[in-house]
C-alpha cells in the first residue's frame, strides 16, 4: 500500500500535488467538524454559571434558553468558538497546533497567517474554553498530594497610550531592583499522586490561611496525606481538617522534601519565560494552559494533542468577547486605592 501510495504521489506534478495536499486537509475537517454536528444539551448559563433557565422558543428552528439569575438569552450553540467565528475551520486548527507547540504570539501569526491582534484573541479564546478540562486536582482519602506556593511578579504589560480606563499605579521598576512582596502575584499550586495538579491566583504578597480554605478545602478529603513546607499558614489552615500533615523543612533535607511540586514550579517558570513576561489580568489564562500541558503530557503523538486540544475547543464556551478584553480589570488591584497617581484626563 504505502508503495502505491508513494508511486501515484511521485507521479503528481506540483500543481497536482497542491490540490491532493487541499483536498486531504478538507477530509481531516471534515473529521475534525463531525462532533459539531452531536445534538447539544444546555445545563448552564455561558454567561454567569447558573443552572436555573427557561426555554423561551425558537429561531429557525433553534431552541432558545433564558436565564432566570442574568436574563441573558442563548442558544446551544451560543459562546462557542466553531459557531460565531467568521475564521475558516482550517485557521482554528492551524493556530490549535501553535498552542500544543507553545508558539509566541508573533510565530503563531506567521504561521497562520493572521494579524498579530486576532493572534492574541484566539490564544485567549481558546484558552477560555479549555478550563473546565484542567480541573482535575482531587486528593482521596489514602492518596497523597504535595502543595506549596510560588511567586510571580505583577506585570501591567500592555499598549495603554490610547486607554482611558488605566493609569500605571506605581513607579517603574529599574533593573536590579528588588520588590516588595506585596507587588508580588502569590500562587497556590499542587500536585498529587496521579500527577493532576492545579495552580490558582490567590492574592498579593505572603500566603494567608483563608486563601488555603478557599482554594482546596473541596479538593482534599478526610484521611488524605499532604506534604509541605514548615509555612505557618499551612499548619493553621489543615490542623482544623481530619487528614495527615507532613511538614517539611526545606533548608533540611534529611527530615524530607516535596520534590515533586518544587519541580512543577521549575517547570511553570520554563513555560513562562518562553513569553517573555504576561500581563497580571491575563495570567490566569496562562496558568490555564500550562495546567493543560501538564495534564496531557503523557500523550506522546503530536496529532493526538493538537485532536484533543481541538475537542475541548469545541466543547468549551467562552465568556470574555474581543471588546471586553480591553477592559479586563487587573486582580487585587485595591492594593493601590491610595496611590498618588490620577487617571488620564
Amino acid at each position: 500500500m504505502k508503495n502505491k501510495l508513494d508511486e501515484i504521489i511521485g507521479n503528481l506534478n506540483k500543481e497536482e500535488r497542491k490540490i491532493l495536499l487541499k483536498k486531504l486537509e478538507e477530509i481531516i475537517i471534515e473529521e475534525f467538524n463531525e462532533e459539531n454536528n452531536l445534538d447539544r444539551t444546555v445545563e448552564y448559563c455561558p454567561k454567569c454559571g447558573s443552572v436555573q433557565l427557561w426555554k423561551v422558543g425558537k429561531y429557525k428552528n433553534i431552541q432558545r434558553y433564558k436565564c432566570k439569575h442574568c436574563s441573558t438569552q442563548f442558544t446551544a450553540n451560543s459562546n462557542l468558538i466553531f459557531t460565531t467565528t467568521k475564521l475558516e475551520l482550517s485557521t482554528w486548527i492551524k493556530y490549535i497546533e501553535c498552542i500544543v507547540d507553545k508558539l509566541s504570539l508573533r510565530a503563531s501569526a506567521s504561521k497562520v497567517g493572521v494579524g498579530l491582534k486576532t493572534s492574541f484573541f484566539m490564544r485567549h479564546r481558546i484558552l477560555e474554553c479549555i478550563k473546565k478540562h484542567t480541573d482535575n486536582f482531587r486528593v482521596n482519602k489514602g492518596n497523597g498530594a504535595e502543595i506549596d506556593e510560588c511567586f510571580v511578579q505583577e506585570n501591567f504589560k500592555g499598549n495603554h497610550k490610547k486607554s482611558l480606563n488605566f493609569f500605571m499605579p506605581r513607579n517603574p521598576k529599574k533593573r536590579g531592583t528588588t520588590s516588595k512582596y506585596e507587588e508580588k502575584i502569590c500562587i497556590l499550586s499542587g500536585i498529587n499522586d496521579n500527577q493532576d495538579v492545579f495552580f490558582s491566583m490567590v492574592g498579593r504578597g505572603h500566603l494567608l490561611e483563608d486563601d488555603i480554605h478557599r482554594i482546596i478545602d473541596e479538593k482534599i478529603e478526610d484521611g488524605s496525606i499532604i506534604n509541605t513546607d514548615k509555612h505557618i499558614q499551612y499548619k493553621k489552615a489543615f490542623i482544623k481538617r481530619n487528614i495527615i500533615h507532613n511538614r517539611y523543612d526545606s533548608k533540611n533535607r534529611k527530615e524530607g522534601v516535596i520534590n515533586n511540586v518544587n519541580s512543577l514550579h521549575s517547570r511553570f517558570r520554563y513555560f513562562m519565560h518562553n513569553f517573555h513576561g504576561v500581563a497580571t489580568r491575563r495570567l490566569e489564562n496562562y496558568l490555564t494552559w500550562f495546567m493543560w500541558v501538564e495534564t496531557f503530557k503523557k500523550i506522546d503523538s503530536h496529532s493526538e494533542k493538537i485532536n484533543l486540544l481541538y475537542k475541548h475547543s469545541l466543547n468549551g464556551c467562552y465568556q470574555t468577547t474581543i471588546r471586553e478584553y480591553s477592559k479586563t480589570p487587573y486582580p487585587f488591584f485595591d492594593y493601590y486605592k491610595n496611590y498618588n497617581n490620577k487617571p488620564k484626563k
